[in-house]
């Protein structure tokens, strides 16, 4: 746990790292985990040349560079936001090296060619350009089409609402939600999560001894949602826009009249619900987001889809053709990169399709999103 490094970041000021780089510490970001390397393995971290993210290290193979770009960097901690460098004097007070961090290049940048060495190991053709892209959120926020207009709801293993602003936005966010730079320049990316989104799925489906498909199915012959104990999804903690990582999950009001269907409802409804509590928010703080894109497989299952249905009630309701919203936004990436086409506008004009799902307003799913938040405080 990095518990400890991240109280002695904040004991600087939580305001004057809002400023610098749009989010407090948290156990999620590198640099606490960098701190805690350094004092328990010294001699391993003096020997380090580098520190980079997975899709870094699989360039630097392929083109022999150091690099990585603004989204990835953001997710460090130690990345000022406005000049998207590396805070030099940040690291040296809490007695990091900034010359083992990769320089940061734009996320359409070409960093490179494949050389002949990596060509040989891979198969790939030898100076084929490649490009640094950016982090999954930034690739499946912009493979969903998410914009100043249009948010994006993903259930993986983790549940995340990911919208999209221009600095004021983010300045106003900061501390509120999770704020990084954005693989569009225009833009910055806005983040919230509950650690374990679908994960919830797949560890009630555990406890029952049935498959996940099998966990929809049950949820599906739920009672009505007036009749359902309220789940509390935060089995891996609570994230944004708490910050807050100790597991505290439960189902409230849980009677010996309910059923394992109902229970599996109940998960579904209080992990949707908590993510609109960061949409609320958002939208409370930056503005309406009239369009929501579900990602992911779950978001494709009839019980997810209603739940969405009724908690954002009143959105246009996107279900994307090709749920895996990464390998989408990535390709339009490399569409700017290598300048095929002017910009991402044109690119998620030229990629993204999407089948629009009817959104009405249903009084017994937002009684258990007010039983939820109500929940919530006790």
């Amino acid at each position: 746990s990095t518990q400890a490094e991240t109280a002695e970041l904040n004991r600087q000021g939580d305001a004057e790292l809002l400023r610098q780089f749009g989010n407090t510490a948290t156990p999620v970001f590198t640099f606490p985990k960098m701190m805690k390397f350094r004092r328990e393995q010294p001699d391993a971290y003096a020997r380090t040349k580098a520190f980079l993210q997975s899709k870094d290290f699989i360039a630097l193979r392929l083109t022999g560079q150091y690099a990585t770009d603004p989204v990835d960097a953001s997710g460090v901690l130690g990345m000022d936001l406005d000049t998207q460098t590396w805070n030099s004097v940040f690291f040296t007070e809490f007695g990091l090296d900034v010359s083992k961090m990769p320089a940061i290049r734009p996320s359409t940048a070409i960093v490179g060619a494949v050389t002949a060495m990596a060509a040989r190991r891979t198969g790939l053709r030898a100076g084929i350009p490649v490009i640094i892209g950016a982090g999954d959120l930034s690739t499946a926020a912009v493979g969903s089409g998410v914009d100043e207009e249009t948010m994006s709801l993903t259930l993986g293993t983790a549940g995340q609402l990911l919208a999209a602003g221009d600095r004021a936005a983010g300045e106003a966010l900061a501390g509120r939600l999770f704020v990084f730079s954005h693989a569009d320049p225009r833009l910055r990316l806005f983040l919230g999560s509950v650690p374990a989104g679908g994960f919830n799925f797949e560890w009630i489906a555990g406890l029952f001894g049935i498959s996940v498909p099998e966990f929809f199915q049950t949820a599906a012959a739920g009672a009505a949602p007036d009749e359902l104990p309220v789940y509390l999804p935060y089995i891996l903690g609570r994230g944004a826009p708490f910050m807050d990582y100790v597991p505290d999950g439960s189902w409230r009001g849980l009677t010996a009249s309910h059923r394992r269907e109902d229970l599996c409802r109940a998960a579904v409804l209080g992990t949707l619900s908590a993510l609109r509590q960061s949409g609320d928010l958002l939208e409370t703080i930056a503005g309406k987001r009239p369009r929501l894109a579900l990602q992911a497989l779950a978001c494709r299952e009839a019980v997810v889809r209603d739940a969405a249905a009724g908690l954002f009630a009143g959105k246009e309701l996107l279900l994307p053709e090709n749920s895996e919203a990464s390998l989408v936004g990535a390709a339009a990436i490399a569409l700017v990169g290598l300048n095929l086409v002017p910009d991402f506008r044109s690119a998620i004009a030229r990629l993204f399709r999407a089948s629009e799902l009817p959104s009405q307003p249903d009084d017994a799913i937002g009684r258990y999103y007010q039983r939820f938040l109500a929940r919530q405080q006790e």
